[in-house]
């Protein structure tokens, strides 16, 4: 099982037309999920014509809408292929997979990850369109076209196989298996200059003389679209101009979202200049627009901030937030990040200290006060 598909997050939050996004959610903060959807009123339950003093209420069951029913359902199959792929139980998987994908046809992720059960029972043809459409889809990881890869050179499709193994290496130049599968491939071929060169290119990746690339690869984030799952990660950012013309008096809402996704696909800096445009709005625009609270604004803009390496305004913005909500961890463990950065070890240690209570935040928060002392100490040394 890859580390993709362990760091998978389901994320259950509400719907605006497009993107489920109901708060800002921001995976610089060792937080990544989002505000839940809530669930719909429980009826009251009828009163009866006599109460016994001592007799409790029971409880009432949750009632789900056949949409919530249809993304419970998704979200159970997603986790249980998940599991099942880690236990090797590929069949069983192939069907947990199958059946994601006849709720969610546009999750590429979930062809993606069918591709891995199609491989490892043979079935490589198959596996070949699982990724092909996955890459259709915008799951175009140097994973998905490895899968694609290992497939064709088993269907003895060796140039293909090459052209694919070709792409794993221009995102991921440090690949030692990608250069043994295309030597492979290569002298399968009969052309041995090729199989020994990326031999020899396979024992420095293996001794570490190849640096890898500084491209941000794609990491899943899923979400919840009404009674779908929507991999924020792949989604195409150019839908969000087509549901601004047909409800432009929402725009400022569809911008955050398009920041979201933003944020999620590597791009901080086209996040940012969504985030700040908003941000000019006054607050009753804000409202109008269906925005959440300028503070929570203001965290999206501090993560964007944080991944470019503006650290001293993203200190200037959480110090804004903290000023209105003080006991804000997120924020607090914000400013600890950036504050880390630009050498105030001290101030770090000290707004990671206040990280007491959301247990999702502590872990980091530990992080930055052993990296904050060692930081410290080698000052002291110096």
């Amino acid at each position: 099982m890859n580390k993709e598909q362990k760091k998978l997050a389901i994320q259950l939050s509400s719907l605006l037309g497009l993107l489920a996004v109901s708060s800002l959610v921001h995976p610089a903060y060792g937080d990544n999920k989002a505000a839940a959807k809530p669930a719909p009123p429980v009826q009251a339950p009828a009163k009866e014509a006599s109460v016994q003093p001592a007799a409790k209420a029971a409880p009432q069951a949750r009632v789900l809408t056949p949409q919530q029913k249809a993304l419970v359902s998704s979200v159970q199959n997603l986790r249980a292929a998940v599991k099942l792929s880690q236990t090797r139980k590929w069949p069983q998987a192939y069907a947990a997979f199958s059946n994601v994908i006849k709720a969610n046809p546009e999750l590429g992720i979930a062809y993606a990850d069918r591709a891995l059960t199609l491989i490892a029972m043979k079935r490589y043809k198959e596996a070949v369109a699982d990724c092909s459409k996955a890459i259709s889809l915008h799951k175009d990881t140097a994973d998905v076209y490895n899968r694609r890869a290992v497939a064709y050179m088993q269907m003895k499709s060796y140039d293909l196989a090459l052209a694919d193994f070709t792409k794993v290496i221009n995102m991921q130049p440090a690949s030692a298996a990608a250069y043994r599968d295309r030597a492979i491939c290569y002298a399968r071929k009969g052309d041995k200059k090729n199989a020994n060169r990326d031999i020899a290119m396979m024992k420095k990746a293996v001794s570490g003389k190849l640096a890898d690339t500084n491209q941000q690869q794609k990491t899943s984030f899923l979400a919840a679209g009404g009674s779908k799952i929507v991999d924020l990660s792949s989604l195409p950012v150019e839908k969000f101009a087509e549901v601004i013309e047909k409800d432009p008096q929402h725009k400022p809402i569809y911008m955050l979202h398009r920041a979201t996704v933003y944020m999620f696909q590597g791009q901080p800096q086209k996040a940012l200049a969504d985030v700040d445009e908003v941000l000019k709005l006054t607050d009753d625009q804000l409202k109008k627009g269906a925005c959440p609270p300028r503070n929570k604004i203001l965290q999206l803009r501090i993560t964007a901030l944080h991944k470019v390496g503006r650290n001293a305004d993203a200190i200037v913005d959480c110090n804004t937030v903290l000023r209105q909500f003080p006991g804000d961890e997120q924020t607090l463990l914000a400013r600890a990040m950036s504050e880390l950065e630009v050498g105030k070890y001290k101030e770090a240690i000290a707004d990671a200290d206040k990280i007491k209570v959301n247990e999702k935040l502590l872990a980091a928060a530990k992080i930055i006060r052993a990296k904050g002392a060692q930081k410290m100490k080698g000052k002291g040394a110096k």
